[in-house]
């Protein structure tokens, strides 16, 4: 969880500064598909 909300933060952070680069961008999507998985875990087993 925690790599995939410095994917998140490192991605939006170059897109900000203004670097669109196209592995930037696959990177940010990645984390925030990582990030949703991991909260969907979470809860299910919450519940």
């Amino acid at each position: 969880m925690t790599l995939a909300v410095l994917m998140v933060q490192g991605g939006v952070q170059d897109l900000i500064n203004g670097d669109k680069s196209p592995t930037n961008f696959v990177l940010t999507i990645t984390g925030g598909g990582l990030l949703a998985g991991c909260i969907a875990i979470i809860m299910n087993r919450i519940k």
